[in-house]
């Protein structure tokens, strides 16, 4: 079932990636560059999951015959809307990155650098949660660094050969963007695991049994598309005044991409 779901997120997202290149380049059309907007609009969909929490708890209230308020924890509720406030800014920060430097690059380029994040996860475990280091996985990471930096350079000159728009500066976005995004996972890591470890969950906690991990995700991505509409919504007014990202609504050929 994990492989499944893996497969089919690497499916979306190099799907969406090509999609929102397009979007952004216009091949044809007029282009749409908005990074910006399209990251909070992005993750302001992730409001959705929290419907999902709630007919998940209703359906286990039918099976097991139990009041509602028993299945859910107040107190976990309030840690996972902190650490969705505290995360967020990152959580944006890093595909904002992507979608930048998307519009430099080429997809192929970008999604092998985005796939070398397990690289940087492994570094900020040894420094942030003290994880012990070996030689094998150290060199591991120097192998995917080099093969960031060859696959950056080939295609740069590839992209000046055949006259394309990629640039030095877009892999290095892109290349921000899975240091930031490898950072956010591993301070989830941390914060989550704190909580389990200082016994903070009660017996009443959705991150028991199989499917609680899931729960609790989908529970954090809820809370984080309820902060990002309603904190981060500033910076397209913000960007507009200072000429940074001029709002403009979307193109009529978006909605066919």
């Amino acid at each position: 079932m994990a492989s499944l779901f893996l497969t089919l997120g690497v499916v979306v997202w190099i799907s969406t990636t090509e999609m929102t290149q397009t979007l952004q380049q216009g091949r044809g059309q007029l282009p749409y560059n908005k990074p910006y907007l399209t990251v909070w609009v992005f993750h302001s969909m992730y409001v959705l999951f929290l419907p999902v929490c709630a007919i998940w708890k209703a359906i286990e209230a039918y099976r097991t015959s139990k009041p509602i308020n028993e299945l859910v924890d107040p107190q976990l509720i309030k840690r996972r809307f902190r650490l969705a406030l505290y995360m967020n800014s990152l959580m944006l920060v890093a595909p904002w990155l992507f979608l930048w430097g998307l519009s430099r690059t080429n997809v192929g380029a970008s999604i092998s650098i985005m796939n070398s994040m397990c690289a940087f996860v492994y570094v900020m475990e040894c420094l942030i949660l003290r994880e012990p280091a070996s030689i094998g996985k150290l060199a591991s990471v120097i192998i995917s660094i080099v093969g960031i930096i060859l696959i950056g350079l080939s295609s740069d000159a590839s992209d000046h050969i055949t006259g394309g728009g990629s640039s030095i500066l877009g892999y290095i976005s892109v290349t921000l963007c899975a240091i930031s995004s490898s950072l956010y996972m591993v301070l989830c890591k941390k914060h989550l695991d704190s909580n389990l470890n200082s016994g903070e969950e009660s017996s009443a906690a959705a991150s028991k049994g199989r499917w609680g991990p899931l729960f609790d995700s989908l529970l954090f991505l809820g809370f984080s598309g309820v902060v990002t509409f309603s904190v981060f919504w500033i910076g397209i007014p913000f960007m507009h005044i200072f000429g940074i990202e001029p709002f403009e609504m979307p193109p009529g050929y978006a909605f066919n991409v």
